[in-house]
């Protein structure tokens, strides 16, 4: 095929997508190897510490394994919601 129609070919549009989106992540994983020895010595530079954590959050993992931020802020916000409507009760009783 002729570069000329390349533009044209559906394949040749579709691994500019997956190049682009490869590019992406990437550069994210860059990002995150050029952080992390960063983040590793802002909690602690003791090992002993370090380990201790990283078991706690082990821990915490296999106790809470639904634990993602998005269902946290949608279990607060369903709690929120009870309380609101227990606290509207409780004031239109006591009135």
């Amino acid at each position: 095929m002729s570069p000329e129609m390349w533009n044209a070919a559906e394949d040749y549009l579709e691994s500019g997508t997956v190049i682009m989106e490869l590019k992406m992540i990437l550069d994210t994983a860059d990002r995150i190897e050029e952080l992390s020895p960063d983040y590793n010595t802002m909690l602690t530079n003791d090992e002993d510490q370090k380990q201790y954590l990283l078991q706690v959050v082990n821990t915490h993992r296999h106790q809470f394994p639904d634990s993602k931020k998005k269902k946290t802020l949608s279990d607060c916000n369903s709690m929120l919601t009870i309380q609101r409507s227990y606290a509207y009760t409780c004031t239109s009783f006591s009135g």
